[in-house]
């Protein structure tokens, strides 16, 4: 069924309704695909090294480069703890 609005006709038809089906199905792949996802890090800190430490704590704290929860393994992974 064909509106009229003025002079324009505005109707997609059964063609033109799958038309913008599919392209939005495109779309929204596209979109889905794009999204990357947040991976947490794990910082190794070799046994008394503590400007490592100090270096891994700030990259562990840094949301923007390092997303999600980071792990920080002290000395040869004997100890470790969870930043958030």
């Amino acid at each position: 069924m064909n509106r009229q609005f003025g002079q324009y006709r505005f109707g997609l038809g059964l063609k033109g309704v799958l038309v913008v089906a599919v392209l939005l199905m495109v779309l929204l792949i596209i979109i889905i695909t794009s999204l990357s996802p947040a991976y947490a890090a794990t910082f190794n800190v070799p046994a008394g090294d503590v400007n490592a430490l100090i270096a891994a704590i700030n990259a562990a704290n840094n949301e923007v480069t390092n997303p999600g929860a980071d792990t920080i393994v002290l000395g040869g992974g004997h100890l470790h703890f969870d930043c958030c």
